[in-house]
């Protein structure tokens, strides 16, 4: 994560999707009861957030996405929150944003 862009960033800049929504396959949003605009629980390893849902026919489904850099200004959740320093490349350090498992549970269909 660039931390130095988040500085520059602000929630308005954002054209649609203002609250950062977790983006989920339609088919596995109906497995869960949950329609778009719906809210729900997602807990990985390090933490959980409350995130509103956007059915999105891109999403593959048992994937989820969450934006990243959303955690600054109060919208969204940095990925920080979520993914724990042990899940990283051995190499690098860079921890692994895009691979984390998560949990989903149903707060408001």
């Amino acid at each position: 994560m660039c931390t130095a862009n988040t500085i520059f960033r602000h929630s308005s800049w954002r054209k649609r999707d203002h609250d950062g929504a977790l983006r989920i396959n339609p088919d596995d949003a109906a497995a869960y009861g949950v329609t778009d605009g719906g809210r729900v629980r997602v807990s990985a390893r390090r933490g959980s957030t409350v995130a509103s849902v956007e059915l999105s026919d891109t999403m593959r489904s048992g994937h989820i996405s969450l934006p990243d850099g959303l955690g600054v200004g109060g919208v969204g959740v940095s990925p920080n929150e979520l993914t724990s320093a042990a899940d990283r490349d051995p190499i690098a350090g860079t921890p692994w944003h895009k691979s984390a498992a998560a949990r989903l549970e149903l707060l408001e269909a």
